[in-house]
């Protein structure tokens, strides 16, 4: 299976151990389990920025929730200002995104992957991380609007590609 950037990549974990994580997410008040499963969108990491983009949400309202789920030890914040993790929010584990990423309905990651994609470009950020995004809501569900076109990103990635290499 493909992931994208700031999946898990590894080990798959047994149905027992998911069904653990699971049960422990549906503890969770509705707004929390739904503000982590859009999170998990992003992957392992993010910021209350692209988090509170993606939602339309104020960003103190999603810090709180942030900071909720990060009291619950299903996030942790990178406070070292040295760090180029430095603002973001991670997952304590790639199971927990993994189990809040697969309680999604495929046609809610296609949609909030096109809606990531959105955030992710009016950040100018990494054009192949835009491109990934797009790609896996195609992925998902093949009628996904291209409003964002895919193509222009995909020459953007290629020529980023071409500088990192040469």
């Amino acid at each position: 299976e493909r992931r994208f950037s700031g999946q898990s990549s590894g080990a798959h974990a047994t149905p027992s151990l998911s069904a653990v994580v699971m049960a422990r997410l549906e503890l969770l008040a509705a707004a929390d389990r739904a503000l982590l499963q859009r999170a998990s969108i992003f992957g392992l990491s993010f910021t209350i920025q692209q988090l509170s983009l993606l939602l339309d949400e104020d960003q103190r309202t999603v810090a709180a929730g942030i900071t909720r789920l990060a009291a619950k030890d299903l996030l942790h914040s990178a406070t070292d200002a040295l760090s180029s993790e430095f603002g973001h929010h991670r997952f304590v584990q790639a199971l927990v995104q993994q189990v809040a990423y697969d309680s999604l309905s495929k046609s809610d990651r296609a949609r909030l992957h096109l809606r990531a994609a959105e955030v992710l470009s009016s950040e100018n950020a990494d054009s192949g991380l835009i491109v990934e995004h797009l790609l896996r809501a195609r992925e998902l569900d093949d009628s996904a609007p291209g409003h964002l076109d895919l193509t222009e990103w995909l020459v953007a990635a290629a020529e980023r590609a071409g500088k990192i290499s040469s």
